[in-house]
């Protein structure tokens, strides 16, 4: 029965843990609006984040071997909280690198609920149930979001402090219930096979065809999708809109764009069910990632008129975040599945990196380019990447077994 419960609990836990709640929608705005910094500022803090939970990433898994998956968890909740209460009350740049770096980690430390949600479905012989209660979880999130994305916009206009406070209570919660969320011990002779860091995932041409995918793939997905608003912000601002008048376009965007969200969330685990061919479904996805990335380049670099590129914008959301969760789960199924359960703390882990590798690697690119050329351009030659990602996904599913 506590085993039931936690499988409850890890979907409300996962709806407040995965990212930080009303920040999402209005982050560009909060920072170069009531902060002042620019958009070279903006991506820099990112990429700092980024590379710091890159270069930390041998202590931070040594850390969770050592702390064990529940107080990872709790550990990385309380990071979370720490990063949206320094980006409510810094006002220097180096305050915001310290948010950067606690927000990018701490989402390393919470992806060991996934390993702990794969614990507790085995105990309950329901391992092929993961798919499911985990698209459940990112369907709470997006539905929670959402909703979110109604308010946000009129909440930031009436007064720019107030999503962030309420940010800061959805931290809080996920706290509380990361502190509630626990799993079955793990045999003895898995406990020290876990504390080592295992070579032999390396191995596996399954794995390493994933990790390069996901560092592309995602990589991607992640990059675009974090950068879409401050793009919409700038292409709306070459328009001479007002920042009123912008905050409530792209709250109306993000709004459209989540119940895309929910739609990819709520018949991915249908669609997995009743096809049951893994290829064709990753196939499905990388068709997808290239149809996003067309939208976002004619969108970002045609100038056509204020709406016709507001609504391609918004398509390639739309289009991006409907797979977004989808991909992540696919990719975390198979690395929990192609792996033994003591080496899945570090496979999922490793993963998480290796998806924010790509996206600030790319963030990285983008500092670099953005002393020649404008973020709209940038996203032009951001295809390139759209192609090469398409290209390993269709590779990728070639070497998968079906059901």
């Amino acid at each position: 029965m506590k085993s039931k419960n936690n499988n409850l609990l890890y979907i409300f836990l996962d709806t407040f843990s995965s990212d930080l709640l009303f920040w999402i929608v209005i982050s560009n705005l909060f920072l170069t609006n009531v902060k002042g910094l620019s958009t070279f500022d903006i991506m820099l803090t990112s990429l700092v984040g980024g590379v710091a939970a890159i270069v930390l990433y041998p202590l931070i898994n040594l850390i969770i071997r050592k702390l064990k998956n529940h107080a990872s968890l709790i550990l990385g909740c309380c990071l979370l909280l720490a990063a949206i209460v320094l980006y409510t009350v810094c006002s220097s740049i180096w305050g915001f690198f310290a948010a950067s770096i606690c927000y990018v980690v701490s989402l390393v430390f919470t992806s060991v609920k996934t390993t702990m949600l794969k614990a507790n479905l085995n105990a309950q012989n329901r391992g092929n149930d993961f798919v499911k209660i985990q698209s459940w979880g990112k369907l709470g999130y997006s539905i929670i979001t959402c909703v979110i994305a109604v308010v946000t916009g009129f909440m930031f206009n009436f007064y720019p402090y107030l999503p962030m406070f309420f940010s800061i209570g959805g931290a809080i919660i996920a706290i509380v219930l990361s502190i509630f969320y626990t799993e079955p011990p793990m045999p003895k002779d898995m406990q020290v096979q876990s504390k080592k860091f295992d070579l032999s995932i390396f191995k596996n041409k399954t794995i390493w065809l994933l990790f390069v995918t996901s560092f592309f793939a995602y990589g991607i997905i992640t990059f675009t999708h974090s950068n879409s608003n401050l793009l919409m912000q700038n292409v709306l601002e070459s328009y001479g809109v007002e920042t009123a008048s912008i905050a409530l376009i792209i709250s109306c965007s993000v709004l459209v764009s989540r119940f895309f969200r929910i739609a990819g969330v709520y018949f991915f685990p249908f669609v997995y069910r009743k096809t049951n061919k893994k290829p064709n479904v990753m196939r499905a996805l990388g068709f997808l990632i290239l149809v996003a990335g067309a939208f976002y380049a004619i969108g970002a670099n045609v100038h056509m008129n204020f709406w016709g590129n507001v609504l391609l914008l918004s398509a390639g959301l739309c289009v991006l975040i409907s797979i977004r969760d989808t991909l992540q789960t696919f990719f975390d199924r198979i690395s929990l599945f192609y792996t033994l359960q003591s080496q899945h703390p570090t496979v999922i882990s490793l993963l998480n990196v290796i998806e924010k590798a790509g996206r600030y690697v790319l963030t990285g690119l983008s500092v670099a380019l953005l002393t020649l050329i404008n973020l709209q351009q940038i996203f032009l030659v951001m295809t390139i990447v759209f192609v090469i990602a398409t290209i390993l996904v269709v590779w990728l599913s070639k070497y998968l077994k079906e059901d």
